[in-house]
């Protein structure tokens, strides 16, 4: 199993709650967040990403920005590793990832309507109750604001 923890999906529940995130329950304040998200059009977020690869033994850490106009356009700026880049414009992906391949350029084509948009965020905030385990892991505070802390694997 592959797990990701990515900062920005914090962040857009933050966003999407109030001071009564401390009264709501999990399930409420997911489906807040699900609903704001409907309205949003531009997206800039900070990012931390981790992936757990069980084959390997390893996990590998990412940091970055992203910025993103719904639906098709985002851009993908690596801190960490730096210099890493993932680009789409709507029709094409392009990814440059100097830390695992120097020198390479991979562009792809993007199918309508497929499931390698490039909406990063959709993944978790469209119908994640049915995608995802969703497991509630507290209240925390970001940027003082209150916020909820969910798992979603």
């Amino acid at each position: 199993m592959r797990s990701v923890s990515t900062g920005f999906l914090v962040t857009a529940l933050v966003l999407s709650t109030s001071s009564t995130a401390s009264a709501q329950s999990a399930t409420a304040v997911l489906d807040r967040a699900v609903r704001a998200y409907k309205n949003v059009r531009t997206l800039r977020a900070t990012f931390t990403q981790t992936i757990d690869n069980p084959l390997l033994g390893a996990t590998v850490t990412s940091k970055g920005e992203v910025v993103q106009r719904r639906p098709s356009q985002v851009s993908v700026r690596f801190t960490d590793p730096a210099g890493d880049r993932i680009v789409a414009d709507g029709k094409w992906v392009w990814f440059y990832l100097p830390s695992s391949t120097p020198g390479q350029v991979v562009r792809t084509r993007i199918a309508p309507g497929s499931l390698g948009s490039p909406d990063l965020t959709a993944q978790f905030l469209e119908t994640p109750k049915s995608r995802f385990d969703v497991t509630d892991l507290g209240r925390d505070t970001v940027n003082g604001r209150p916020a909820r802390v969910l798992s979603l694997v």
